[in-house]
């Protein structure tokens, strides 16, 4: 009996590991300068927006040679509201991943609230992704540490954060118009950031 435990415990720990590193892909804070991408040639579409949470998940359809699938998930800011892909319908959005429990997140607040009261910020929208938290956490922290956005989407399991390829926290997406990511930012920003990369990029697409 005891060596078949013995050769057992290592499968045990190898499965373990497996269900750990798999739940832990979007509990990951990222506390260095982080990364951007910016997306132009082939903006990333809006089938990136789905949820396998919502009870309408099959209402695909072909458009355009698109692959479109809705979302419904709750807003953080008045709980009694559901949030759509609408939401980012002829505008152009600035879109922040957090949580409450992501230090950096926590850290950079004070930076977005201030970028929020920006003269330009006026033109575009701010909404927010709220990921793998609690609504009283997440609601906390917006009233401790100030509140940039005109909505958040409460995302408490991270699926739609999975399906915007989201590999860590904080995160900020540029989306032009049509709801296609344009750029992607890992990581706190900062003025430099935002006066060189993000503005440039949000005047242009308000332009086109």
């Amino acid at each position: 009996m005891r060596t078949t435990f013995r050769y057992i415990l290592p499968l045990l720990v190898f499965i373990a590991l497996i269900f750990l590193l798999g739940k832990g892909l979007l509990t990951t804070s990222l506390d260095k300068s982080g990364s951007s991408q910016r997306v132009v040639s082939e903006p990333e579409s809006l089938p990136i927006f789905t949820s396998t949470s919502i009870p309408n998940d099959n209402a695909a359809e072909k458009n355009k040679g698109e692959y479109r699938r809705s979302f419904r998930l709750q807003s953080l800011m008045e709980p009694s509201k559901v949030l759509t892909q609408d939401i980012f319908k002829d505008k152009v959005t600035l879109l922040n991943v957090w949580a409450s429990w992501c230090g950096p997140c926590r850290a950079g607040q004070e930076t977005l609230v201030a970028l929020s009261k920006h003269p330009q910020s006026g033109s575009i929208f701010w909404a927010g992704l709220n990921i793998n938290d609690t609504l009283d956490e997440a609601q906390r922290m917006l009233q401790i540490y100030g509140n940039p956005y005109q909505d958040v989407i409460y995302d408490p399991k991270g699926r739609l954060a999975v399906n915007l390829g989201i590999r860590g926290t904080p995160a900020l997406l540029i989306l032009d118009k049509k709801g296609s990511i344009r750029y992607r930012h890992y990581g706190p920003i900062n003025i430099s950031i935002w006066e060189e990369e993000i503005l440039p990029l949000i005047k242009e697409l308000q332009e086109g």
